[in-house]
């Protein structure tokens, strides 16, 4: 005798097993990178936090959600959630802010345009050009607006 969930599953109802897609490959790197760039931003958010005289609350703050908000997004992505989709989206905007400012604070001469700059611009670029790319891939596309 058949349970009313094996007759809906059959076919077709509510109850009916969804289809298994295997994660991508950029997802699961992608969702790697952005679990140790979070735990990294807070473990250095915190130590610098102590070294500080209290009058940076706000950079500390700003810090540490960016480093929950990447924690989040590395969950979103490697479990294949809806919403990651369009978090990619927002870092990708928080990242080239963060590359406009860097740029402004060498311009007002806040900041040496040095070595270590430049370097810090080429990986966000780098950053920018690879999540545009991952995303555009209809295989990710599928496998992140599959789950709600």
């Amino acid at each position: 005798m058949e349970t009313f969930k094996e007759r809906a599953g059959k076919k077709g109802g509510k109850f009916m097993k969804k289809k298994q897609m295997k994660r991508p490959f950029e997802i699961t790197a992608d969702a790697i990178l952005w679990f140790l760039l979070g735990s990294l931003i807070i473990f250095f958010d915190f130590v610098l936090f102590f070294f500080l005289d209290g009058t940076e609350l706000l950079r500390f703050s700003i810090l540490l959600f960016c480093g929950l908000f990447s924690l989040i997004l590395g969950y979103g992505l490697w479990t294949g959630k809806s919403w990651a989709y369009i978090s990619f989206f927002i870092v990708i905007i928080l990242f080239i802010c963060f590359l406009f400012s860097e740029i402004a604070e060498v311009r007002s001469g806040e900041e040496d345009f040095d070595v270590l700059t430049i370097v810090k611009w080429v990986l966000f670029l780098l950053i920018i050009i690879s999540e545009i790319r991952d995303i555009r891939k209809p295989q990710i596309r599928e496998y992140l607006k599959r789950n709600p």
